[in-house]
């Protein structure tokens, strides 16, 4: 009976953490990321899971600049793009600020850089701000994009696919 009981607190315990930490963790996202890059961010979904720490996943991430990048692609490119990407965290990092990832596995990254002409927003992005509230030692992208865009008349953008890349010491 005690077992019983005891697995029962434990459930409903895990519910509550998960229902409130799911928002949390999202804002805290957007956030860090709208205030890295100076810019607007939509994020298509957003799952946390409670197993072995704080395991969260997303899909749909969007970074948009202030222009579009490619002019050569109809509506409004971003910057950056994430089909996917997953991560996982203490619970109790859930309460520290900034909060800290070892890594983030991600597919699909799509790098959409601005005309050389333009690229003095890419600049003003190493500015770091006092509302970043996530640290991530590495990233582990499988199935990148780069494209460099130019306002040239005539020219397509250059275009290079990476199977694998993995960045570190990115704060």
């Amino acid at each position: 009976a005690a077992l019983l009981i005891a697995t029962a607190i434990l459930i409903v315990v895990g519910t509550i953490v998960l229902s409130r930490a799911e928002p949390i963790v999202r804002k805290r996202l957007v956030e860090t990321l709208s205030a890295r890059f100076h810019s607007n961010v939509e994020l298509k979904e957003f799952h946390v899971s409670l197993m072995h720490g704080l395991q969260i996943s997303g899909a749909g991430l969007n970074i948009y600049g202030d222009t579009d990048p490619n002019t050569h692609q109809i509506g409004i490119q971003p910057i950056i793009s994430v089909a996917e990407f997953r991560f996982r965290t203490g619970i109790m990092d859930l309460f520290r600020s900034p909060m800290h990832v070892n890594t983030v596995y991600m597919k699909g990254l799509a790098l959409n850089l601005p005309p050389r002409e333009q690229r003095a927003q890419m600049r003003n992005l190493q500015r770091h701000s006092e509302k970043i509230k996530i640290e991530v030692d590495k990233f582990v992208c499988d199935g990148a994009e780069l494209v460099i865009n130019t306002v040239k008349p005539g020219k397509l953008p250059l275009e290079f696919d990476i199977e694998s890349l993995t960045m570190t010491r990115i704060g």
